[in-house]
């Protein structure tokens, strides 16, 4: 008896959760987002080999959502949520952009250490030809 009872309880739930998710603007809106960035995802994954960079997204990402009940991050999920972006979407949406930012930020400070290397080159050089007596 309690097996049926529980039973229609999952059953409930379910249709509950599928009918708030089958929404169909929201359900479009969400399909719509992953599959623009799934396609983009695999394109990096594939091509640009972007693996590190989408671990680390994950980690980034994990943080945030634990930190999402805090100020800001929280007024921008609930506005998102608001414009039926599911949580989930979200999720993936904020992986998406922490994978290209680190990446971003990976190229600009071996830019930035070339250019270092490139100007104590130029200093060493420099003494050389004018050493001080």
């Amino acid at each position: 008896m309690i097996e049926f009872i529980v039973l229609l309880i999952m059953i409930v739930v379910f249709v509950f959760l599928i009918s708030s998710i089958m929404f169909i603007p929201t359900f479009l809106i969400n399909v719509g987002l992953i599959l623009i960035i799934a396609l983009r995802a695999r394109v990096d994954l594939r091509e640009n080999k972007m693996y590190v960079y989408y671990i680390w997204a994950m980690f980034f990402t994990a943080v945030m959502l634990v930190a999402n009940q805090y100020g800001f991050l929280s007024k921008v999920s609930g506005f998102l949520f608001g414009n039926k972006i599911l949580y989930f979407t979200q999720a993936i949406i904020m992986l998406f952009i922490f994978a290209h930012l680190s990446i971003f930020l990976h190229t600009l400070f071996l830019r930035f250490k070339e250019d270092m290397k490139k100007k104590k080159e130029i200093v060493v050089e420099s003494k050389e030809k004018n050493p001080k007596k």
